[in-house]
C-alpha cells in the first residue's frame, strides 16, 4: 500500500527512545511557548496561587481522563490541573462538597490559592463550610507531586464523570468537562514512559503481525479518537489501514467499525469540530467493499471519552453482520445522506437506508440537530421537518441556503432523525468547505 503521507512520517520514525522521548519533551515546550505568547510560562507554585495569575499559557486538557491522552503522553513527573469555576451568590453563602474523583496520593488540592484538607478514603470527597466559594470566579488547582508510583499509575483526574462535581445543598455543578488547564513542570525531574502510541508501527508489531497466519472471520473496529487532531488525513490512512491488512491476509474480509460517539462540547459549526470531521473521515471508508458503520452518537457521553453503553454498540455492529455477512436480511443501519435540493428558501434533504420511514425520536416530534447557511457560510440553527420521508430545512436568518449540516458538533447530545427500525442518521454536511484539520498532516520535526 503506497502513501506519500506515510513515506514522509515512515521516514521520520525514530530509532531509539530517547529520540522519541526528546521529541516528545521538544513538542511539550513548543506548545507551552505559544500558549504563552513566545515565552516560557512560570513553573513556580507561588505563582499560581495568586489572584491574580493568568492560566492562559497552560495547555488544554479534560477530565476526568489519564493524561496520556490528553496533552502529556507518556509523561511522568510534577505537573498542575487547573479549572475555572463560576458560582452565584447564593451558592457562596452555602456549605459544599467538592467531589474530585478517585483518591491519588500525589494531590495536593488548591481553591483560590489556600490548601484543602483530603479526608481520607477511595474517592476525594471535601466537605467545605459556607463562605468557602466566591461569588463568580473560583480556581480550582490540583498539584499532581513527586511521590513515587509504579509507572502503570497514569497521571490525571480519574473517576467517573459523575463523581466530578461541586454540590451545594443538593444542587451540583460538574466539573467534568474538556475546559480543564494543565502545566507540566517541565524544569523539575520528569520522564517519558516507552508508550505505544508516541511511535508509528509499535502495535501492529505487536499486536496485528503476529496474527497474519492465523484465519479471521473479519474485523470488529472501535478506534479513532487519539486520531481527532488529524481528522482530515483520517479519511486516507483509515482506508489505507483496511486495504493494507486485508493483502497481509490475501482476504477481503468484512471489516466492521463504529462511528465515535460524542465527545467534549456540543457548539455550532461556527465554532469548527474536530470530532464531526473525523466522524466524516470515518464514513468515507464505506466506499470500500465489504465495510459497515455503526453509528453512536446517540449513546455516547460527552464526559467520558470511553462511554459505558457498549451494549447497542454491539447490537448494531451485530445487525450489519447478520443482513451483509451471514444473508440475514434485515435494515441494519440508519438514514445516510444522500443529495439536497435548495428551493424557496429551504433545502430539501434525501436519504438512502430510511428503512420503513424516517421519525424524530423526540416526545414532541420536532427535528433537533440542523444548521444551515448561505453564500456567507455562517450557519445558523435550523427549523427541520420531514414530508414524504424527506428532511425539509430552513431558517429565518438564511433566505437563499446553499448549506446544510446535521449533527456537525463534538457531542451532538440532541441529533434525533432515526429512521422506524430505531437506527439513529450518521451526522453529515452538505458543503465541503475547508475544516479545522484540513491542512494538519502526521508529524514533521
Amino acid at each position: 500500500m503506497g502513501s506519500d503521507e506515510l513515506k514522509d512520517y515512515a521516514r521520520q520514525i525514530s530509532v531509539s527512545w530517547d529520540q522519541t522521548n526528546a521529541r516528545i519533551e521538544k513538542q511539550l515546550t513548543e506548545t507551552l511557548v505559544k500558549n504563552n505568547e513566545g515565552v516560557k510560562p512560570d513553573m513556580k507554585e507561588e505563582y499560581f496561587l495568586k489572584p491574580d495569575y493568568s492560566f492562559s499559557g497552560w495547555m488544554t486538557t479534560s477530565a476526568p481522563g489519564d493524561l496520556d491522552w490528553n496533552g502529556l503522553p507518556a509523561y511522568r513527573g510534577e505537573a498542575y490541573l487547573m479549572k475555572e469555576v463560576i458560582i452565584d451568590s447564593i451558592q457562596s453563602h452555602l456549605p459544599s462538597i467538592l467531589s474530585m474523583g478517585t483518591a491519588d496520593i500525589r494531590f495536593n488540592i488548591f481553591l483560590n490559592g489556600k490548601r484543602l484538607s483530603i479526608p481520607d478514603g477511595k474517592n476525594i470527597l471535601i466537605p467545605l463550610p459556607a463562605g468557602t466559594w466566591n461569588q463568580g470566579k473560583n480556581v480550582i488547582l490540583v498539584k499532581i507531586g513527586s511521590q513515587t508510583v509504579p509507572d502503570h499509575m497514569t497521571m490525571g483526574i480519574h473517576g467517573a464523570s459523575d463523581q466530578l462535581y461541586a454540590d451545594f445543598d443538593g444542587e451540583r455543578i460538574s466539573l467534568a468537562d474538556e475546559k480543564w488547564k494543565v502545566l507540566p513542570l517541565l524544569d523539575r525531574p520528569h520522564h517519558f514512559i516507552h508508550w505505544m502510541n508516541n511511535e508509528g508501527t509499535i502495535i501492529y508489531n505487536a499486536m496485528i503481525h503476529p496474527m497474519i497466519p492465523f484465519t479471521i472471520r473479519g474485523v470488529l473496529w472501535y478506534q479513532g479518537e487519539a486520531n481527532v487532531d488529524h481528522a482530515f488525513e483520517y479519511r486516507k490512512t483509515f482506508s489505507l489501514m483496511i486495504r493494507s491488512w486485508r493483502k497481509e491476509w490475501n482476504d477481503e474480509f468484512p471489516f466492521l467499525f463504529v462511528q465515535l460517539a460524542s465527545f467534549g462540547s456540543d457548539e455550532s459549526s461556527n465554532a469548527g469540530n474536530k470530532w464531526a470531521e473525523i466522524r466524516e473521515s470515518q464514513s468515507k471508508a464505506l466506499e470500500l467493499p465489504k465495510t459497515g458503520m455503526a453509528v453512536t452518537t446517540d449513546v455516547g457521553d460527552p464526559k467520558d471519552v470511553h462511554p459505558k453503553n457498549k451494549q447497542v454498540v454491539g447490537h448494531r455492529l451485530a445487525a450489519i453482520a447478520l443482513n451483509d455477512v451471514y444473508g440475514l436480511p434485515q435494515t441494519c443501519g440508519g438514514p445516510v445522506y444522500k443529495s439536497v435540493t435548495f428551493l424557496k428558501g429551504k433545502a430539501v434533504l434525501s436519504f438512502n437506508s430510511i428503512g420503513n420511514g424516517l421519525i424524530s425520536k423526540n416526545k414532541y416530534g420536532v427535528l433537533e440537530g440542523f444548521e444551515i447557511a448561505g453564500a456567507d457560510r455562517k450557519f445558523y440553527f435550523a427549523k427541520a421537518v420531514i414530508h414524504d420521508n424527506q428532511v425539509e430545512v430552513s431558517a429565518d436568518s438564511v433566505t437563499s441556503p446553499v448549506a446544510v449540516r446535521y449533527g456537525w458538533s463534538n457531542a451532538p447530545v440532541e441529533i434525533n432523525l432515526y429512521n422506524v427500525e430505531g437506527f439513529p442518521a450518521s451526522p453529515f454536511r452538505t458543503d465541503d468547505w475547508p475544516g479545522v484539520t484540513d491542512k494538519v498532516g502526521f508529524f514533521k520535526p
